[in-house]
């Protein structure tokens, strides 16, 4: 129910919640449920911390997890398939090199 300390240097990150659980609670005879929300994001352009917006959960954040997935996927795909082009084209332009090398010996007996 709670987070402690420990050796480990890998620090606990946990999410907020409404309240603490039935457990806990019974032991805090003098909790106070929040009244306002703290600012959760800072803004490197004019230095001050901006409040999170006041609908309950972040909608427009998964649809830009898989609009950021599919960009990265493409330019991904389009880096190997290039590269392939690249191999295919090399190799082929090795093989008629190779060729026509033959070609121009003449042979001696």
């Amino acid at each position: 129910d709670m987070v402690g300390f420990g050796n480990d240097i890998h620090p606990l990150w946990v999410k907020a919640v409404a309240g603490p659980p039935p457990s806990v609670a019974d032991e805090l005879p003098d909790y106070v449920p929040p009244s306002v929300r703290l600012p959760s994001e800072f803004d490197f352009d004019t230095d001050t911390w901006r409040a999170p917006p006041p609908s309950s959960g972040d909608v427009g954040r998964p649809l830009l997890a898989v609009i950021d997935a599919a960009v990265y996927s493409t330019a991904l795909v389009a880096a190997l398939g290039l590269g392939v082009l690249m191999g295919v084209a090399c190799e082929r332009r090795r093989w008629c090199s190779a060729i026509a090398a033959e070609a121009c010996y003449v042979r001696l007996a």
